[in-house]
């Protein structure tokens, strides 16, 4: 598969959700000052109890660009012409286009906010860029929050689609399946390919939801190299924080399964799986 990829980058700093993207190296002032002394974080949970929370949370699966984009498409077009009033400006794709309201319409949805969201399908390529501030309350009384941005860039061939996206920001809608109806924020970067019968995802970064924080380091799964429902390729790492504050961490070898090393504050609390099955579902975007 011959691929022609865009690659976005968000400003380095701590993602949302209390999860550390990227630490920068100390200054020079600091680099003289002595390291502080930390208490380590005592942990709420146990250790079997970390691993059944970052299970159930991957369950849910992760944001993926494409599936947000329909997602808010489809809140979006429930609009009237003067509530949103979205501008469409010669977008082709549905849903595509600028708006800025505080309006409610006849039917119980509600638009507040602005959001401008771009979609470019060409021939064997696909670009998407949402920016955006916005409450959509649906007639239910969901709440679909959006503010930050979503970036998507693809090119698909007779081998397949390969693709980078990021999903930065705060994004979820309350009543939804999945991790839509879960997650509180988001910053992740990631790196996908739909081969039909195969699939590949790589994966940093992390997400918050209402139940957990998680974060993903090296994290690489494929098909295609392994058999099973948690084909991780190549060693990485999975983060999940408890309530207190402390985080667990396993250590994935890259032996095709999702089992690995399980420590806390550098202490060892022998082997955790997980399931993996629903994350590489994200390599195929929105269904």
């Amino acid at each position: 598969m011959r691929v022609a990829m865009q690659r976005f980058f968000f400003a380095a700093g701590p993602l949302v959700g209390g999860v550390a993207c990227v630490e920068g190296g100390p200054g020079p002032e600091e680099t003289a000052a002595a390291a502080p002394t930390r208490t380590p974080t005592a942990p709420v949970w146990s250790a079997e109890e970390a691993v059944q929370h970052l299970d159930a949370a991957l369950a849910l699966g992760v944001p993926e660009p494409t599936h947000l984009a329909a997602a808010y498409a489809g809140a979006v077009l429930q609009g009237e012409p003067a509530c949103p009033g979205l501008g469409t400006s010669g977008a082709t794709v549905p849903g595509a286009g600028v708006w800025s309201a505080e309006c409610e319409t006849a039917s119980g949805w509600g638009y507040s906010g602005s959001a401008l969201y771009e979609d470019a399908v060409g021939e064997g390529s696909r670009t998407i860029r949402i920016t955006s501030s916005f409450t959509i309350t649906d007639p239910d009384g969901g709440r679909f929050r959006g503010g930050g941005e979503v970036l998507y860039a693809s090119t698909t061939d007779a081998s397949g689609t390969a693709w980078t996206g990021q999903v930065g920001g705060e994004f979820g809608w309350s009543g939804q399946p999945g991790w839509l109806g879960a997650a509180t924020s988001e910053a992740l970067y990631l790196v996908g390919t739909d081969a039909g019968a195969t699939a590949s995802l790589r994966l940093d970064g992390g997400v918050s939801s209402v139940d957990a924080t998680l974060g993903f380091t090296g994290l690489h799964l494929d098909s295609a190299a392994c058999a099973g429902d948690s084909p991780v390729a190549s060693p990485g790492r999975l983060h999940v924080r408890d309530p207190g504050g402390a985080w667990f961490v396993l250590d994935l070898p890259g032996d095709c399964t999702g089992c690995g090393a399980l420590s806390q504050g550098g202490t060892a609390h022998g082997e955790g799986c997980v399931s993996l099955a629903a994350v590489l579902d994200a390599a195929r975007g929105d269904p």
